[in-house]
Parts: structure tokens; C-alpha cells; sequence
């Protein structure tokens, strides 16, 4: 003998793995903050060459870790 079943009832949406391990984070708080920090520039009297290096430097890092697979 078979169940009647209310289709009116909306199911449950499944949650995703991702979702149910991660751990709830504040409003406004970033995951990574120093990601979000701000490269310190010398002033505009300082060598133009340390205004460049200032950018430059974390530039680099960015372009090797693209190029370089890690294999």
C-alpha cells in the first residue's frame, strides 16, 4: 500500500559539501586579510626608483607564480 505524498511541501534544498564544513564568518571580516593590505609607497620626494621597485617587486612574485607550475 502506497503513501500518499504532499507534493505542496517544497523539499529541502541539499547543501553542498563546502557549505556544510566551512565555518560561519562575520560580516565584513575577510578570509585572507593580508591579501587585503596596502603596499606602503615611498613619498612622492623619494627616488623614483623606490616608487618603482615598490610595485614592481610584488608584480614578480605574481608573474613567476603564473609562469611556474610548481612541478
Amino acid at each position: 500500500m502506497a503513501h500518499p505524498t504532499d507534493v505542496s511541501a517544497p523539499s529541502p534544498a541539499p547543501k553542498s559539501a563546502a557549505r556544510r564544513l566551512s565555518r560561519p564568518t562575520e560580516v565584513g571580516s575577510n578570509s585572507l586579510p593580508e591579501a587585503f593590505a596596502s603596499v606602503r609607497v615611498p613619498a612622492a620626494e623619494a627616488y623614483w626608483f623606490r616608487r618603482f621597485l615598490a610595485f614592481v617587486g610584488p608584480g614578480y612574485m605574481v608573474s613567476v607564480g603564473y609562469m611556474d607550475p610548481g612541478r
